[in-house]
């Protein structure tokens, strides 16, 4: 049966459908589904119908215009981490994302060279937040002044004796 309906393009057998769902979910502005019914007998997940967020998907429209390509599962992941967090560490970025250390990592520092997102300080004290470009492209006029409001704090607590 599970050969039947890959040959007509209905299923797969690699196991790629789940991330298909995340990109499709991210892609379209909308929640994360929801796996935490599934068990070792059945996968059960929960698609939220909330309100997508349209300046999210415009900028991820837009940034796989400009490099010519769809952006990683790993980057959108990341990217959504960061509009859900406002700032994060690798740690608090990979726990959220559900991504290794070292996945999180290489995916952020390429995304800080596409200039998607900013990194603030050095070493074990470094954050990372969404860069202001991302907040000018999706109009978030709330996420920009907590961005700046959480940079002046990081900034502040990094030079202050």
């Amino acid at each position: 049966m599970a050969d039947v309906l890959k040959r007509i393009g209905l299923a797969e057998r690699t196991g790629r459908g789940i991330d298909r769902i995340f990109e499709g979910s991210l892609l379209y502005g909308r929640a994360l589904p929801d796996y935490s019914a599934s068990n070792d007998r059945s996968v059960r997940h929960f698609i939220s119908k909330g309100v997508p967020d349209r300046g999210f998907v415009k900028m991820i429209t837009e940034e796989q215009k400009r490099i010519g390509r769809s952006l990683p599962i790993y980057a959108l992941l990341v990217l959504n981490a960061l509009k859900q967090m406002h700032r994060g560490t690798i740690e608090e970025i990979s726990s959220l994302s559900n991504l290794t250390e070292s996945r999180a990592r290489t995916t952020i520092e390429g995304l800080v060279t596409s200039g998607l997102v900013e990194a603030i300080g050095t070493s074990r004290q470094r954050t990372y937040l969404l860069s202001s470009r991302v907040y000018e492209k999706t109009n978030d006029l709330l996420g920009m002044s907590a961005r700046k409001t959480l940079t002046f704090f990081v900034l502040r607590s990094l030079f202050s004796v």
